[in-house]
């Protein structure tokens, strides 16, 4: 592979890591919408499939966008002992190069857990 193609595959790597993201921003936001609007009047049924299905689809997109980051961090390697001469961002070489991909997995758990805890205060506020 040469120094254009390790350069184009990293491109498509972070794109797609960017859209991984979007997708995961949107799904935290519907959920987040769903909850505040029309959580209380949701039945135990309809609560616990909405937290599984989000849960289950939340976790797979950040799975993949783990993934995903672990492959830019490979391509960021590959420059570097190439010794290519096309500048890196510090941003593309903290992504993947120094385990970015656990980092954003982590974060994906941590808001899930909070959209969780917002729907259990949506469903069960503390009377004043």
């Amino acid at each position: 592979m040469n120094e254009f193609e390790m350069y184009q595959s990293l491109l498509g790597t972070m794109t797609n890591a960017l859209v991984q993201s979007q997708y995961l921003m949107s799904m935290f936001t519907g959920y987040l919408l769903i909850a505040f609007f029309i959580g209380e009047r949701l039945s135990f049924f309809q609560v616990s499939f909405a937290n599984s299905v989000f849960v289950v689809m939340y976790l797979s997109v950040a799975w993949s966008l783990r993934d995903t980051i672990d492959k830019a961090g490979y391509f960021i390697v590959r420059f570097e002992e190439s010794g290519s001469d096309i500048p890196m961002s510090r941003t593309m070489a903290l992504s993947g190069a120094d385990g970015g991909g656990a980092l954003a997995l982590g974060i994906s758990v941590v808001l899930v857990l909070g959209c969780l805890y917002f729907m259990w205060t949506v469903r069960h506020p503390k009377e004043a």
